[in-house]
């Protein structure tokens, strides 16, 4: 932390003016300049155009809250300390675009609800630790048709109050589908018992602090002339429905006995998922957006790690690129990181419409990527994590280098970490950030 800029605390002080005014000072442009020149990179990089140099993304993570001495516990309890944390951080290192994972989740609300599969920093976790989903069997084997032929019954009556301990008394209501008609008028004194009535009452105190933590990201980048181009519209469709049934119904224990020994009930969840993921999708629209918007996701469980090639063109491609190109043609940009290993499981990409997603790889050969992808969609990554933590700046630099002359060669290339940069030096990400105006520029 430079010992000539105000720590984060003393941002709390300034108006939105005179941090407009700080930005200018220091880049020699307005952020109403710095947003249109930002945005116009990355949907350039996207296109697979030759924007005016490689656009950079900061994978933020806990960094704000690392680089101004402050715990992990207040990205989850203290939203007042995120901001002036947040915006110090973005003028000390200035991106295109940033990237908050795992950030604007309320701890108190995580606490009133009783999530049983989550831990997070200053919960169930220490206040300097991170965050962790368990993935839990909340679908059990024999529930597989309920799921599939209403989800909606099965989400309330099994999945939440399996979830959440203060959600427990919804498992005794009746199936949404017994109140068409009269039908909710007999169910109402169901309604009034107390304990249902404690878990409406804790699902209203847990939106209210969850309101706090929803604003910030957006402000901050509206502020400072960041867009929010890489921020996740909410909605599961970017993410495999493989992937999501591993996560959150079956576990990975589960799932993988599935693929053996009922793949027919996963293939038919799978394609449940997706259809009621697209149907409420909803079209991008450019009035409530101003312009296309991104739609991110994540898969882990379907890399080398977990599953073969084979199991990944069987279980995980066929329903994925439906949603993909479900998302495409309603005018989103699909945007997933594809976390660990996945040498082997690239070539399906090129299945998609040109010029119209972002894959952003963890551990990829980026070399190979470039040279299948390249041309075809836009890729993104890979400086590693662990090299922004422990390596020298001029590993980074060098790092850098490489993925830019090559990666970046004719556009559709994103600079940015494998992973979240909760730990990276100061002077790491300077050397990132410095490669690219030095060896990143097309013009």
């Amino acid at each position: 932390m430079s010992d000539d800029k105000p720590g984060a605390d003393a941002y709390t002080l300034w108006t939105d003016s005179r941090i407009q005014d700080e930005i200018e000072k220091r880049t020699g442009k307005p952020p109403a300049q710095l947003f249109e020149e930002r945005e116009q990179r990355l949907r350039d990089a996207v296109a697979l155009k030759t924007p005016d140099r490689v656009p950079v993304v900061l994978y933020t993570g806990y960094l704000p809250f690392r680089y101004t001495g402050l715990r992990n516990s207040a990205a989850f309890y203290d939203p007042d300390a995120y901001r002036p944390a947040l915006i110090k951080t973005l003028l000390d290192f200035p991106s295109d675009c940033f990237f908050a994972a795992h950030i604007n989740m309320s701890g108190r609300a995580q606490e009133i609800l009783g999530d049983t599969q989550c831990a997070w920093a200053g919960g169930s976790f220490p206040e300097d630790q991170g965050y962790q989903f368990f993935g839990e069997d909340l679908l059990k084997e024999d529930e597989y048709d309920l799921f599939i032929t209403d989800p909606s019954d099965f989400m309330l009556r099994y999945y939440l109050p399996r979830r959440y301990k203060a959600l427990a008394p919804l498992a005794t209501l009746p199936s949404p589908t017994a109140m068409i008609g009269s039908g909710i008028l007999h169910s109402t004194p169901l309604f009034r018992t107390p304990e249902v009535a404690e878990a409406f009452l804790a699902l209203s105190k847990a939106g209210e602090e969850q309101a706090k933590f929803r604003k910030c990201d957006t402000e901050v980048s509206k502020l400072m002339g960041i867009p929010e181009f890489m921020a996740p519209v909410p909605n599961p469709l970017c993410a495999p429905p493989f992937h999501q049934i591993v996560d959150y119904l079956r576990g990975l224990r589960g799932t993988l006995l599935d693929m053996y020994r009922r793949p027919e009930k996963l293939f038919a969840a799978m394609d449940s998922i997706m259809e009621w993921s697209l149907a409420r999708a909803g079209a991008a629209d450019s009035e409530e957006f101003g312009k296309q918007r991104i739609m991110a996701g994540g898969n882990h469980f379907s890399s080398e790690e977990f599953i073969s090639r084979k199991q990944f063109d069987t279980f995980v491609w066929p329903t994925w690129k439906k949603c993909l190109l479900g998302l495409i043609e309603r005018g989103y940009v699909p945007r997933w990181l594809m976390e660990g290993k996945n040498d082997d499981r690239i070539e399906p990409f090129l299945e998609l419409p040109k010029g119209k997603s972002i894959i952003h790889f963890e551990k990829v050969d980026m070399h190979r990527a470039k040279e299948i992808l390249g041309g075809h969609m836009c890729i993104a990554g890979n400086v590693p994590a662990g090299l922004l933590w422990g390596g020298s700046p001029q590993e980074v630099e060098d790092y850098c280098k490489d993925l830019i002359e090559v990666c970046g060669k004719d556009g559709g290339f994103i600079l940015t970490s494998g992973g979240s940069m909760d730990d990276a030096k100061p002077e790491n990400l300077n050397a990132m950030l410095h490669a690219v105006e030095k060896y990143g520029r097309y013009n």
